[in-house]
């Protein structure tokens, strides 16, 4: 098969495009990706299980030993959407891993 000096630029303009369309679109998904991790960036999390006698002040300050306990329980309460619900033995609560 033989092309023509146009038919040869319009199959090269063709690959351009496909080749751009792909890099593209490899580019949306690695952004994609990078935002899911950028919202990974939060805090990393972990399950406590609540002892009796334990208080959320107390909880916030083992796991946040170098942090203002106020700002961690306040952090706590909208992970675990507590509200101003006290917590009880037993209650497996997630907290973040700060320290």
């Amino acid at each position: 098969m033989r092309l023509t000096r146009r038919g040869r630029l319009v199959a090269f303009s063709a690959s351009v495009a496909a080749l751009g369309a792909i890099v593209i679109g490899a580019g949306q998904v690695a952004g994609a990706s990078g935002s899911d991790s950028q919202a990974s960036n939060s805090p990393a999390e972990q399950v406590v299980v609540v002892q009796a006698g334990e208080t959320l002040w107390g909880i916030a300050r083992e796991v946040a030993p170098g942090s203002d306990p106020r700002g961690v329980v306040r952090q706590i309460r909208q992970m675990n959407d507590l509200g101003t619900t006290p917590v009880v033995p037993g209650q497996s609560i997630v907290v973040p891993v700060l320290g």
